[in-house]
């Protein structure tokens, strides 16, 4: 009896939890992306698009490797541990991502796994179209082998502006790149074999400005079924680029990135989530960490990842 009535309240905790915006899950799969407010739906351009954007996996010009941890609320009680690689041959990219998030709540615990796979196609000039499937599988130790599973479709689109020449900026240039997300377009979770449940549709539409690859500022704007709107707005900035400074030959490092962003989630009330983060970059390898200070007073969350690009065996 006990353990039923344990059993039936994870189950509403898990139901909770994918339906919540609050999502006590990350939704977060870089800390690049989290130092940004998780605003990256039209930045996306390596291995995590096919979290982000699965169109975004056609910015990827050979190959990309990404990983990340996460300890949320710094509590010990809720971590996530991502991992994903990408890469691309002629017009057509694809991604595989994997994603482990656990809840160790003495003595039971949850452990909920995901799979991603996405493949992004050039379709014209400056247009990549995507489509990402997933596989999620929540396993607890209250019974042997309990598993609840579902799976999903997501689909993606992003344009990229032609670079324009600013006359009062000589030799300079800016890009404008549009993004859009579909996400759950159509997603189950199978609680019990007598119980299936439809998770909602979302549409993620953003923007990213890039000036001269130096500075880059985006924006997005979230609309899901039975939820209200969410809307934020990050930014990301070279300084090695701008300051035209150059000390790689003696640290080896080839730039510093300082990020932030907001996130505005309206939930009952206005609530915002501030993000803050640095990259260190090392030719290919990129270094990124970032904190996130969340709604309600809850204790900051900090992520730590790696991102590889254009490597090769």
């Amino acid at each position: 009896m006990k353990k039923n009535l344990i059993l039936i309240i994870m189950i509403l905790f898990f139901s909770y939890l994918l339906k919540a915006e609050e999502d006590i899950f990350t939704d977060r799969y870089n800390a690049r992306a989290a130092g940004l407010g998780n605003n990256f739906v039209a930045l996306a351009n390596d291995s995590t698009a096919v979290f982000y954007n699965p169109a975004g996996l056609g910015l990827i010009e050979r190959s990309s490797f990404n990983s990340m941890y996460a300890d949320i609320n710094a509590n010990g009680i809720i971590k996530n541990f991502i991992v994903s690689g990408g890469g691309a041959y002629q017009d057509i990219s694809m991604g595989l991502g994997w994603c482990l998030e656990s809840v160790d709540l003495d003595p039971e615990s949850w452990y909920q796994h995901r799979i991603y796979y996405g493949a992004s196609y050039f379709l014209f000039d400056k247009i990549h179209v995507g489509l990402g499937s997933k596989l999620m599988i929540i396993q607890t130790e209250i019974y042997e082998n309990d598993s609840i599973w579902g799976y999903g479709f997501d689909g993606g689109l992003l344009l990229s502006s032609d670079n324009w020449d600013l006359d009062f900026m000589s030799d300079n240039e800016v890009e404008l790149r549009v993004g859009i997300m579909l996400r759950d377009v159509y997603t189950q979770i199978e609680w019990s074999e007598n119980n299936v449940e439809d998770l909602p549709f979302a549409l993620i539409f953003g923007g990213n400005l890039n000036y001269y690859e130096m500075i880059n500022i985006s924006a997005q704007f979230t609309s899901q079924k039975k939820s209200l709107a969410q809307f934020g707005v990050g930014g990301e900035f070279y300084l090695l680029k701008l300051l035209d400074y150059q000390f790689a030959e003696e640290y080896k490092i080839t730039d510093i990135v300082l990020r932030g962003g907001i996130q505005i989630e309206n939930i009952y009330r206005t609530a915002s989530r501030y993000s803050f983060g640095i990259g260190l970059v090392f030719n290919q390898y990129c270094f990124d960490y970032a904190i996130v200070y969340q709604m309600d007073y809850l204790p900051a969350t900090h992520y730590f990842s790696l991102n590889v690009n254009n490597w090769s065996l």
